[in-house]
């Protein structure tokens, strides 16, 4: 009678949580690719921006394709004693879905150190460290594909907490430069915020960034944590939470563009607005606003004095509330 090998009910059941979060990513990257179509249209492109969605969107559904493959192949081909597995460490599908989170990891530590350098004003110290998890993310990454690619069926127990190590290391330098990769940015958004000679009530545009920002991170990190548990104990539920990290980093980096740009871009948009009618100035200019259904896009009038390109909102614009016009154009993109 046919029966599952160690992990793979564990494997098997995150598998399923996976394509279930890849397709709350997949609606979420629709709104986010309008987003980006429309500063292309625009005429505000920011390339890395765009091309760092692009490689998390093809890396993350790559591997959702690899992992569904590597599940019909195995229980449609049991092996002769009856026995379902998901096939050998270093077998081509095992390397390959392991590569392509290493892949997406890697991806989206380097945009997380691209935050911090333009929150904080383009201040390189201040992402010497995060550059330097990020390196340990990748070098642990490595590691990882190396102990796959060489694991022997007859060392058993021995190839496995290889293995297990090595992912160790590699979810310790991402954990680590995520939450401090956090703590610099909501650290500068409430220093900025406390500078601000304007006293907000309510629920502000940065408040609700912030609120993103901690809890965006929180809910990967916590996946983080779970999966460095479940490895030290020895349990085969690891092979439950490391599916879960691919589409979890696409949706929270999607969902922070369109946080992002909606909270900011409404606010810009008013000031913009104020701004000009101040001025007398009644100049055309195409200002972004987007609803809880979707983006929407309408024109409203923009200042001569305002730098088009200074329209990022992975640069969450905080620098308008306590800073000049001058100020800006020093960190435009």
């Amino acid at each position: 009678m046919p029966h599952v090998g160690p992990g793979v009910q564990e494997a098997l059941v995150g598998i399923f949580l996976e394509t279930l979060l890849y397709g709350a990513f997949f609606v979420i990257s629709v709104d986010c690719a309008r987003a980006l179509r429309h500063r292309m249209l625009s005429g505000n492109t920011h390339w890395y921006m765009l091309s760092t969605f692009v490689a998390l969107f093809i890396f993350i559904t790559m591997r959702v394709v690899v992992d569904l493959k590597r599940t019909i192949v195995s229980f449609c081909n049991p092996s002769d004693e009856g026995a379902i597995d998901l096939g050998a460490p270093a077998s081509v599908e095992s390397i390959m879905t392991n590569l392509l989170l290493v892949l997406i990891t890697v991806t989206a530590d380097m945009f997380l150190v691209y935050r911090i350098y333009i929150v904080w004003k383009r201040t390189f110290y201040i992402i010497i460290v995060p550059i330097l998890l990020c390196l340990g993310t990748a070098g642990g990454g490595i590691y990882v594909v190396y102990c796959l690619a060489n694991a022997v069926p007859k060392n058993g127990i021995a190839a496995y907490l290889r293995i297990a190590t090595a992912f160790s290391y590699f979810l310790y330098f991402t954990l680590a430069a995520n939450v401090f990769g956090t703590l610099l940015i909501a650290g500068r958004i409430f220093w900025i915020r406390r500078q601000s000679a304007r006293t907000r009530s309510g629920t502000d545009a940065v408040t609700h960034i912030v609120t993103l920002i901690v809890e965006s991170a929180a809910i990967y990190s916590a996946v983080l944590i779970a999966e460095i548990t479940v490895i030290a104990r020895g349990s085969h539920a690891d092979f439950l939470f490391i599916n879960l990290i691919g589409p979890l980093v696409g949706i929270v980096f999607a969902y922070i563009i369109i946080r992002a740009s909606s909270s900011t871009s409404s606010q810009n948009t008013s000031r913009g607005h104020t701004s000009a009618l101040s001025a007398g100035y009644t100049g055309g200019g195409h200002h972004s606003n987007f609803s809880r259904g979707g983006p929407q896009y309408e024109t409203r009038p923009r200042h001569p004095d305002q730098d088009p390109r200074v329209t990022d909102p992975v640069q969450i614009r905080l620098e308008t509330m306590v800073h000049t016009e001058s100020d800006l154009e020093r960190d435009k993109y």
